[in-house]
């Protein structure tokens, strides 16, 4: 009886993170809901700063796109900004999740939250229209 060669291969578990893509106004909203929002023991605490930590801009980032604050508002220039693809675990979506309904059930949501709603909550912001409309007819 022959012994086969055929080396096994070891399977990868597939890789549970959701990537999503986020410009500079989406990236500064989620850190400051990240930063307001998180509250609870070390490790939810460390999971909020390296999530702050991926969301943030590096000086190279920020001379680019030639970030600046004026008056107190943060501007850059939109030509040279480009989305970021980041990753986000499951537990880091339920997060940001949790917290965009809650300012939500709050009526603390602006129009400046809208963009990153509309990727991390579309089913619930799909819902909230629906029943507006419904309530409007």
């Amino acid at each position: 009886m022959r012994k086969s060669t055929k080396k096994k291969t070891a399977r990868r578990k597939p890789d549970p993170r959701t990537t999503v893509k986020l410009g500079i106004g989406d990236r500064l909203v989620l850190q400051r809901v990240v930063r307001e929002r998180t509250r609870g023991n070390l490790a939810l605490i460390r999971i909020a700063e390296e999530m702050l930590q991926r969301l943030g801009i590096d000086a190279a980032e920020a001379r680019r796109i030639n970030l600046r604050s004026n008056n107190g508002a943060v501007q850059w220039d939109l030509a040279q900004a480009t989305d970021k693809a980041l990753r986000f675990d499951p537990f880091e979506i339920g997060l940001i999740k949790k917290s965009l309904l809650s300012m939500s059930t709050e009526k603390v949501l602006t129009v400046e939250d809208l963009g990153v709603c509309r990727k991390f909550i579309p089913d619930e912001l799909a819902t909230a229209v629906k029943e507006k409309a419904h309530a409007t007819e």
